[in-house]
């Protein structure tokens, strides 16, 4: 029984959760999990084998999605894809970033069916977003693009990003406040991003191989 890229969305784990959980987890042969924040929970739950390994998106390249794509699209500027309702500062700064980018109104690329969707994120010059996967399609189709966080309860969700980008070398390209706009006009290095991608890859294969040729 293994747990592959689990995600706990939170930074802390409630206690009455965890005396639930613990022991169901104990009769896992494995555990992985998407976020370094996860190793702590699962520490503090007195669970110490557990490892980081990628996304599963991680696992195929970047032309298995562009040949997912649809042939062509509205997009060629600036694009966005915000899940939720956010605050009205979320609000403020992700137009302060597309107004830095473009004078034209940003294409939201939500509501689209996964072909398009794909072919949008492909075709945008700058994604605008606070999708953890959607900045993983950014980075197999080598898009730029920018991370807007969660706020307020959803706000442990926001590590997913940094653990990602962090392995990327892209961290800078989250956008805290107004003074971090400027780092998101930097070039992407795409073909550092994908030997990096393949180390992070990495991590999820030699998981999987262990843990399945021990069966």
């Amino acid at each position: 029984k293994l747990s592959v890229s689990a995600s706990f969305g939170c930074h802390s784990y409630p206690e009455e959760c965890k005396a639930l959980a613990a022991p169901l987890l104990r009769e896992f042969d494995g555990i992985s999990v998407r976020e370094n924040t996860g190793l702590d929970i699962l520490a503090s739950m007195g669970i110490e084998n557990a490892c980081v390994t990628a996304d599963p998106t991680a696992l195929l390249p970047g032309d298995a999605y562009r040949e997912l794509c649809s042939a062509e699209s509205d997009v060629r500027g600036v694009s966005t894809f915000i899940l939720r309702k956010q605050t009205a500062e979320t609000n403020a700064l992700l137009q302060k970033i597309c107004r830095t980018f473009t004078t034209d109104k940003p294409v939201d690329i939500d509501l689209r069916s996964i072909p398009d969707w794909l072919a949008a994120i492909r075709d945008s010059r700058l994604v605008v977003t606070n999708s953890f996967h959607c900045v993983m399609m950014c980075l197999k189709l080598h898009t730029p693009f920018a991370v807007l966080l969660e706020t307020g309860t959803m706000a442990g969700m926001n590590d997913r990003f940094v653990t990602l980008l962090a392995a990327m070398g892209l961290s800078d390209r989250i956008v805290y406040r107004e003074e971090d706009i400027p780092n998101v006009a930097k070039e992407i290095d795409f073909s550092a991003v994908d030997a990096a991608m393949d180390r992070y890859a990495g991590t999820l294969r030699e998981y999987l191989e262990r843990n399945l040729d021990a069966e």
